[in-house]
């Protein structure tokens, strides 16, 4: 989709009255991605280090499938959207507590837990369909907040006692107008809507994707990323405004596409033949799997439907690499998986220990010159005190300076 840019000077709390010409093209970064260069890309060119932290519970309590990893300054957090969980961890790795969500209507319980938050005071918040749960880290409920409308990942504001919830192209339709098909809302811990914005785009309605995280963040600052929109914002505590494009070139969908849904069902949760037809089948880039912005890089995942990529750009030389399917580990020869989150200088994933350990015996039958590599030392010693039925490890890929 060729560009959605839209400057919103909108107060969090209310309506702002800032001039939109404070705002100039130069502080909006253009990240060129051209598929036709991709390439394999190996972590050498920007990683300097891979650490492993094992995660040990409690009597080997199992931790399950892990949704989200959340980065506060104190802990490393894991929402198990499996156990209905919350496991939080000291950044060295340490077990700290689990905090059960229960399932339920009642006090203290959610239905359809979709995200889960650390505040800056260590509150643990966990969104559910209608209703936002707030628990301290031993795990005590301190308070709800109950609401009408859909929003599917969120942000807290402590400044303002707000929340930033997205709506992935939702429209809520009933809520008053004004309010209703925005894909931010922001919400008081009454529930009530103070605003909204970032309008849901022609042609996208309902056509949501889930991701692990849309409100990355790089220090201080907050991006936000919806789905079907090449445009990532800021959110600066007062205001919502351009960042970056992301332009695919002749892989960007144009916006005359959009004009062709009314052509399919009219009903607008059956997209799945227009997506399939108008934007699968034409290779256009059409999810954002995540994106990850540190001090030299931002690292973003992207897939056509078809084709997973990786995409690295320097923020320095305003280089970018694209890397074709998945990384190559070049450096302990270990593991590679899914990007989860990022810090202002390392990336933050994790590995089953049973991937890991097959991936090692794979390596011994059929690459021993890598299996030997004294580079290969300390995935050997991590593995070897594991078995299939251990719980996840942690894996932290610190970043090399930019070039």
């Amino acid at each position: 989709m060729r560009y959605i840019i839209i400057i919103l000077m909108l107060s969090l709390a209310a309506c702002s009255h800032k001039d939109e010409q404070s705002l100039s093209h130069e502080e909006i970064s253009v990240i060129k991605v051209n598929l036709d260069e991709a390439a394999p890309l190996r972590m050498s060119e920007f990683i300097s280090e891979i650490e492993y932290l094992p995660l040990e519970t409690p009597n080997d309590e199992p931790i399950g499938r892990i949704r989200k990893i959340i980065l506060s300054n104190d802990f490393i957090g894991l929402h198990d959207a499996s156990r209905n969980s919350v496991w939080l961890f000291t950044h060295e790795g340490d077990f700290i507590n689990r905090i059960r969500i229960p399932h339920g209507k009642g006090p203290g319980e959610l239905e359809h837990l979709s995200d889960v938050i650390i505040t800056s005071d260590q509150e643990i918040h966990a969104l559910g369909a209608y209703r936002i749960n707030i628990y301290n880290i031993e795990g005590e409920f301190i308070d709800q907040v109950e609401k009408n409308y859909l929003v599917y990942r969120f942000i807290y504001d402590p400044e303002s006692g707000n929340y930033i919830g997205y709506t992935n192209n939702t429209t809520n339709i009933t809520l008053p107008e004004g309010h209703s098909e925005k894909n931010l809302l922001i919400f008081d811990k009454k529930g009530s809507i103070q605003n909204g914005f970032i309008p849901v785009p022609t042609g996208r309605v309902n056509m949501g994707f889930g991701v692990p995280n849309n409100f990355p963040e790089i220090r201080d600052q907050v991006r936000f990323f919806s789905h079907l929109n090449d445009t990532v914002y800021t959110l600066d505590g007062e205001s919502v405004y351009p960042k970056y494009i992301l332009d695919y070139g002749k892989n960007s969908i144009p916006e005359e596409v959009f004009d062709r849904r009314s052509n399919y069902s009219k009903l607008s949760y059956e997209w799945l033949e227009f997506r399939n037809n108008e934007i699968r089948g034409k290779n256009y880039v059409s999810n954002l799997t995540f994106f990850n912005e540190t001090d030299p890089f931002i690292f973003f995942g992207i897939s056509t439907g078809e084709r997973p990529y990786y995409v690295l750009y320097d923020k320095a030389s305003n280089e970018t690499t694209v890397g074709s399917s998945r990384l190559i580990n070049d450096i302990d020869h270990g593991y590679v998986s899914f990007i989860y989150e990022s810090s202002n200088n390392a990336l933050y994933t994790y590995i089953e220990s049973f991937d890991l350990i097959q991936h090692l015996n794979k390596m011994m039958d059929e690459d021993p010159e890598k299996y030997n590599n004294p580079a290969s030392g300390r995935l050997k010693e991590v593995v070897s005190k594991l078995s299939e039925d251990s719980n996840p490890v942690l894996q932290i890929l610190t970043l090399k300076n930019s070039n």
